[in-house]
């Protein structure tokens, strides 16, 4: 099985940026979910919307309602930052030009050893896979200590210099 494993290095915003675009999900995701259930709405849980329906075959009513609806569900993305793309989905993050930059230290190709080491002492082992795990200065000495990689002390500069430093892998 392939692995695909890097070190990045960022600001320390990267992860409060993250926990907000997080909440604004989170709250979107309630608040649709209680336009669903309201009276008004209640029948929208049958219908695809709104990329799979035939708006010829439904009554004016309906398709009025339908795009009441879709302006409901924009105005609630637009107050919590977000935005709507041309499909009509509803895009709650950060846009990509605010986001803090990442610098790419490194990349390690099928380093299991490396891998399981970190997601065991940093992570969660039982999700490991893209997901960010955060190294601050004690875990990287650590990681260190069992791997002398000249990566690490480029990461351990990074975050004695006030950045942060995170480990993401995918298999």
């Amino acid at each position: 099985m392939g692995l695909d494993a890097h070190l990045y290095s960022t600001t320390p915003r990267r992860r409060q940026q993250l926990e907000t675009e997080r909440q604004r999900r989170k709250e979107y995701k309630e608040w649709v979910g209680a336009l669903y259930n309201s009276e008004e709405y209640k029948g929208f849980k049958n219908l695809s919307l709104p990329e799979c329906v035939d708006y010829d075959k439904l009554p004016k009513e309906v398709t009025n309602l339908i795009a009441k609806f879709m302006a409901e569900l924009k105005k609630k993305a637009e107050s919590l930052g977000g935005w709507a793309s041309s499909d009509c989905l509803f895009h709650l993050s950060v846009p990509k030009e605010e986001r803090d930059p990442i610098d790419k230290l490194c990349y390690f190709d099928r380093n299991w050893e490396l891998h399981n080491f970190i997601a065991e002492n940093f992570g969660d082992p039982k999700n490991d896979n893209l997901v960010e795990i955060y190294l601050d200065e004690a875990a990287i000495t650590k990681i260190l200590e069992k791997f002398p990689y000249p990566e690490f002390r480029t990461a351990l500069s990074v975050v004695k210099g006030g950045g942060e430093v995170f480990y993401l892998a995918w298999y």
